[in-house]
């Protein structure tokens, strides 16, 4: 394995602003981007408000590893670490997709680990990294698929079919054997050979004969997937966990106009810097959701009696009093929305910095104000790894067809590779026959205005049937062109399925599955040891 670096920004405005240190972004955080001089000053404020041990924490996280993931070696020493009132985490987190979901996912978890082993050399106390299993979004169509490439070198989709009720928390969905078994099927007959193919399959048969729900599902196999790499995991919406973080819900019960308008003002603040807020906020959510007869709503008040709440598209109504008792019941009925989120992990963990990527990062600056209600400060943020994985397939058809990463990036390498293929070009006739018809129209039209004026519409339209028919006549010869040089198309096509599927970055759409059929996971844990690059530099990976 190769690794080495290319520069790209992320493309998320105002995640570059506040990465690269920019004053203006700077003020709508109350930390710059996370580093061991940063953190030194977030440990000062952790130190400070340290109250009462972590027993009740480190119980419940045992317990949930304990049950869904397995507690290894690494686990054992990070849970033991994190009873020292002195020990902070870096806290990373994704929501619970299918077959871990995007490629990102496991870089955050790499990052992670690797921003803590930093961290903790720099401060010379435990730091211990911990990923937040976001299983309480309620959006199914965001984690029930997951794209792979195939032994074809074609883009595959594994979909689960049957869903969960409307706004059912996804991490409570289960997976029927039946489902399981179908999607086995199909990966078993289209992921691509390699040393680790029997090992894929076999992880995903065990993470799901172990777990009753995607989020458990999720967090064994990422267990898997990490191997090695020390990690904890948090379930938010399993009862230990929530009832530890009853304090903050509560703050937002009895003043939900205060968490609100910091949210409003939030947003006004990143769009008076030019930038575009990250989150849409509705003016009577109350930042909160409510698990409801299995159903994730908002949590909406009433603007002229702010003690009295309603769930957003339903009769439901509650007072204040009514959701306190059931909060201190049944505090896994309660959800943070994406803006209380963090604010909730902050109660829950003591968090020095918080690894995401640049939506995240973004969003973070509408939240200044929020935890400024509750009493805190946002935490220094850090940019997951970026990284490019160029399988050795790949890797030969670059060289072959002497196409360059960046090439592959920015625009359509098939296409760019048989534009050469014809003298002139293709695509040179094409706007030459464009032209001339545009040309003969235009210099005719008078003689045909001359005969009757209202010639003039068909005219035009003739022009554009030409036109049309040119734009046809385009589309059969790349065609013909592409069956002519069949081999060598597929070919460049096997290889944007690598590293461009879909027209999109790969990080963002492959999952892992693919990778780990040809790789195993140790590339994982290399991106895991190695110190974080600059923010701006994107790791390629080749093997």
């Amino acid at each position: 394995m190769k690794l080495s670096y290319m520069r790209r920004d992320t493309g998320n405005a105002l995640a570059d602003a506040y990465l690269r240190g920019d004053d203006a972004a700077l003020s709508l955080y109350s930390y710059g981007a996370l580093s061991p001089e940063v953190a030194r000053r977030r440990v000062d404020e952790l130190d400070a408000r340290r109250a009462g041990g972590r027993a009740g924490l480190v119980a419940a996280i045992r317990g949930y590893m304990q049950a869904v993931t397995g507690v290894s070696a690494g686990a054992r020493e990070l849970l033991r670490q994190l009873e020292d009132p002195r020990a902070v985490a870096v806290v990373t987190g994704q929501q619970a997709g299918l077959f871990t979901g995007p490629l990102y996912t496991v870089y955050k978890a790499a990052s992670a680990a690797a921003q803590a082993r930093r961290l903790g050399e720099q401060l010379g106390r435990p730091v211990v990294p911990v990923f937040w299993v976001a299983a309480e979004d309620h959006d199914f169509d965001e984690v029930a698929s997951a794209w792979y490439v195939c032994g074809t070198g074609e883009i595959g989709r594994a979909v689960l079919r049957e869903r969960p009720a409307l706004r059912a928390p996804v991490g409570l969905h289960a997976v029927s054997g039946a489902e399981m078994e179908r999607l086995l099927e199909e990966l078993t007959l289209h992921l691509p050979d390699g040393m680790y193919r029997a090992d894929v399959l076999a992880a995903v048969r065990d993470a799901h004969a172990a777990t009753d729900n995607m989020a458990d599902f999720f967090a064994r196999l990422m267990a898997i997937w990490l191997g090695d790499i020390p990690m904890l995991f948090v379930n938010p919406l399993i009862r230990p966990i929530r009832a530890l973080t009853r304090t903050a819900f509560v703050g937002v019960l009895r003043d939900p106009v205060t968490f609100r308008d910091a949210a409003l003002q939030g947003a006004s603040r990143v769009a008076a810097l030019g930038y575009d807020p990250q989150v849409e906020v509705h003016q009577r959510h109350s930042l909160l959701y409510l698990i409801d007869d299995g159903k994730r709503s908002p949590l909406d008040f009433d603007p002229a009696s702010p003690d009295r709440f309603t769930l957003r598209g339903a009769r439901r109504q509650f007072t204040r009093e009514e959701l306190e008792e059931r909060l201190e019941r049944a505090p896994e009925d309660f959800s943070a929305g994406v803006l209380f989120r963090p604010v909730v992990q902050d109660f829950l963990l003591p968090v020095v910095g918080y690894v995401g990527g640049a939506a995240e990062i973004a969003y973070h600056g509408m939240m200044a104000g929020i935890f400024a209600a509750a009493g805190r400060r946002t935490p220094p943020l850090a940019l997951r790894a970026r990284a490019l994985a160029v399988p050795r397939p790949a890797g030969r058809a670059m060289q072959k067809y002497s196409i360059r990463i960046p090439e592959v990036l920015a625009c359509d390498p098939v296409s760019d590779w048989l534009r050469d293929k014809t003298e002139p070009t293709v695509q040179s006739v094409m706007e030459e026959l464009e032209g001339a018809v545009e040309r003969m129209m235009r210099e005719r039209a008078p003689f045909f205005a001359a005969i009757d004026p209202t010639l003039a519409h068909a005219v035009k339209r003739t022009e554009q049937a030409m036109r049309g028919d040119l734009g046809r006549l385009h589309v059969r010869v790349d065609r013909a062109l592409r069956l002519r040089h069949e081999q060598d198309v597929r070919a460049i096509s096997a290889l944007c399925a690598w590293l461009l599927p879909n027209a999109q970055e790969q990080e963002r759409t492959l999952s892992p599955l693919s990778l780990i059929c040809k790789y195993g996971t140790e590339w994982i844990a290399e991106l895991a040891k190695m110190d974080p690059p600059p923010w701006d530099d994107m790791a390629v990976v080749e093997w």
